[in-house]
C-alpha cells in the first residue's frame, strides 16, 4: 500500500527546533512506498558551543546531487524524521541499544534495508551533546563532552555486554 498514518519525528528532552522546522525539512521530499529515504536529519547547533555541527562529513558518496541534502551512513535521530515505510520495513528503535548506539543501530539497520539516511544541509536544532566546554590543549582546540556518569555508564557498560 502507498498509504501510511504520517511519518515520525523523534526528539530528545533538550531539542529545540526552529520556525517552520518540519516544512523546510520536508520541503522537497515525500515519503511513500516507493521513497529510498529512511531517515532525514538536520544539522545541529551545539547549545553549549553555538557550533553547528554536521554528520555529513562521514558521506557515503559525495557525488550524490541533491540541493537540500547531504547523504551520510549515520545521523543523530533526535530532530530526525523517519519514513514509516522504513519502520515497517527495518523496525524500530531497540531499547538495548539505549544512549550512544540507538542512533547509529537503526542507521546501519536502515541502510541494509536498503534506505538512504540524509543530513539537510541548512536546516538545524539547537541540541546539547553532554555539556561541552571549550578547552585549549597545547594550541589545539578540544571540546570534551563532559556527559554525565549516567550516561557515561551507559557507554561503557554496553562496551563490555
Amino acid at each position: 500500500s502507498d498509504v501510511c498514518s504520517s511519518d515520525l519525528a523523534t526528539f530528545d528532552q533538550d531539542t529545540l527546533i526552529p520556525e517552520n522546522y518540519f516544512i523546510d525539512m520536508m520541503k522537497d521530499l515525500k515519503f511513500d512506498s516507493k521513497s529510498k529515504i529512511g531517515i532525514l536529519s538536520p544539522q545541529y547547533i551545539d547549545r553549549a558551543t553555538g557550533v553547528k555541527k554536521a554528520f555529513a562529513s562521514r558521506a557515503l558518496n559525495k557525488n550524490l546531487q541533491l540541493e537540500s541534502y547531504n547523504l551520510t551512513r549515520s545521523t543523530m535521530t533526535s530532530g530526525s524524521i523517519m519514513n514509516p515505510f522504513a519502520i515497517m520495513k527495518g523496525g524500530l528503535f531497540r531499547g538495548e541499544m539505549f544512549i550512544d548506539q540507538l542512533d547509529n543501530e537503526i542507521c546501519l539497520r536502515y541502510r541494509k534495508a536498503g534506505y538512504l539516511i540524509l543530513e539537510h544541509k541548512w536546516v538545524a536544532v539547537e541540541h546539547s551533546v553532554g555539556q561541552n566546554t571549550e578547552r585549549l590543549f597545547f594550541k589545539l582546540r578540544v571540546l570534551p563532552s563532559n556527559h554525565s556518569a549516567l550516561r557515561r555508564y551507559y557507554k561503557i557498560g554496553r562496551a563490555h555486554v
